[in-house]
């Protein structure tokens, strides 16, 4: 059986068990539950299958997935059934003496973790959800965030302080951990549901959990408008990488990563690159310059990109929203920012035909004695 010409993640766990018995052993001894086993297949060995009773069932976790290697080294990387998960943020926040394959683009510097990119699950991209809306059809602006954060409360801030003027009606703003000092951008919010441009979007966490969030119910007419799919209160809908109407009608988008603390772009700036238009992040420090290491283009000179190199954080976030609505005021060249989003959908596709299943493999195999 050539496994490199197998989809392991289309596999069922019954198939990946039997493949695994199948597999030579190393010499170190690898132990780890059934949803290692892609990746470990993709390896070429056979790990030990922990046993439903076994104490070590910190190994059955799904996010990180974990093997534990000669019985003392742990090694873990994000889910990637159905999709990623942040195992970077699991590595920063634990510690420990094991190594993370992360999902942050960390590029070394964090002692026992390597850099690898999400799983294109996780983007949920296929050729059907890319978006040809030409740019001179497009106007306003979008910015969507869920989970609060300080960078995001810091973008709420700037604008109930010095842009409350420059909203037309025609932007889409939603954030859910707005506060009081926020009072006054409520009315252009979409997030409540008396607002007649309610969606539901992002915290797909929270559509999960008993919460009033599973009490609101997305209209036919509402739910056709996410990548042109029925959306349903389901674990197999990954709310946070559909692309919203906003998306299709926005000439501008500005993303509030969920990290400033080190590049890790994630399905946020993807959903910008997929829609088709420019967008302007409010993340760490050089992360435009760092999306252009990987082949994409972004928008200088049309949208002053000059916070991209402001280090300090705050400054950062005050210096990317005022470049979003100078860029607003005064749009340059469409036919040439049109051309720009072109070529960031089509590394985007390049990417996305990668085998994230693989690469795990390719970084865990160094880790492994034969």
């Amino acid at each position: 059986m050539k496994l490199d010409k197998i989809d392991l993640l289309q596999l069922s766990d019954k198939e990946l068990i039997k493949i695994n018995a199948s597999l030579p052993k190393t010499k170190s001894h690898i132990l780890g539950d059934v949803v290692a086993l892609p990746v470990t297949i993709a390896l070429g060995y056979q790990i030990e299958l922990i046993k439903p009773n076994d104490f070590r069932r910190f190994l059955k976790k799904p996010n990180p997935i974990s093997i534990l290697v000669d019985g003392w080294k742990k090694i873990s990387w994000g889910n990637i059934r159905p999709a990623s998960s942040d195992s970077t943020d699991d590595f920063l926040s634990n510690g420990g003496d094991y190594y993370v394959i992360g999902d942050g683009c960390l590029h070394g510097q964090i002692p026992n973790h390597l850099d690898c990119w999400y799983s294109p699950h996780f983007f949920a991209i296929n050729e059907s959800n890319f978006l040809n809306i030409p740019i001179e059809q497009r106007q306003g602006w979008c910015c969507t965030m869920s989970v609060a954060r300080s960078n995001r409360t810091r973008i709420c801030d700037r604008l109930v302080k010095k842009y409350l003027n420059k909203f037309k009606g025609d932007e889409w703003l939603c954030y859910d951990g707005a506060n009081e000092s926020h009072k006054p951008l409520l009315e252009h919010m979409f997030r409540t549901n008396e607002n007649k441009k309610f969606y539901m979007i992002e915290s797909s966490p929270t559509m999960e959990s008993d919460t009033w969030w599973n009490k609101v119910k997305l209209s036919k007419t509402m739910s056709k408008d996410f990548d042109g799919q029925k959306a349903k209160n389901s674990k197999n809908v990954l709310y946070g990488s559909l692309l919203g109407p906003w998306h299709q009608q926005s000439l501008v988008e500005l993303v509030p990563e969920a990290t400033m603390d080190y590049f890790d772009p994630t399905e946020k700036v993807i959903k910008s690159l997929r829609a088709g238009i420019p967008f302007i992040v409010a993340g760490s420090h050089r992360f435009m310059r760092r999306l252009r290491k990987m082949g994409f283009r972004t928008f200088s000179p049309f949208i002053d990109e000059s916070y991209d190199e402001e280090l300090n954080w705050k400054k950062r976030c005050d210096m990317a929203l005022d470049a979003m609505f100078k860029f607003l005021d005064a749009p340059g060249d469409l036919q040439e920012i049109e051309k720009i989003c072109k070529h960031n959908q089509d590394v985007l596709r390049k990417i996305n035909r990668h085998d994230h299943v693989r690469r795990i493999a390719k970084k865990l195999r160094p880790l492994i004695s034969y």
